[in-house]
């Protein structure tokens, strides 16, 4: 398997992740979908900026969590996996929004599609 995005420490929700994470053969996990959050400073963020911002506070996943729960959230994007050979979704993980299930769904895909 190749990985494009390594893991990061504290940071499993896919609000921290854009594009392109892991392929084998041709299923590509990537990050997609649109964010829109609302910062406690009043900002409205929009997808990667809301995670170069978050960064730089030096959030991590329980103090992204406290915006979900203040409905802070207008939308998030989500893991996904795409076959490259017929640009079909994978709908098995179309739900995933951590990055350890997300490889872990796709390490399944890849054995499911061997047996």
């Amino acid at each position: 398997m190749e990985i494009f995005q390594k893991r990061q420490e504290g940071r499993l929700d896919s609000f921290w992740y854009e594009g392109n994470i892991a392929q084998q053969g041709s299923l590509l996990l990537r990050a997609n979908g649109e964010i829109k959050v609302d910062f406690p400073d009043g900002e409205r963020y929009r997808n990667g900026q809301g995670a170069v911002e978050a960064t730089l506070l030096g959030w991590k996943d329980e103090d992204i969590s406290k915006l979900y729960k203040d409905d802070k959230f207008h939308s998030n994007n989500w893991f996904e996996v795409i076959d490259l050979d017929d640009d079909n979704f994978m709908s098995e993980t179309i739900w995933s929004g951590n990055y350890d299930r997300a490889i872990a769904s796709l390490v399944d895909l890849v054995k499911e599609r061997k047996e």
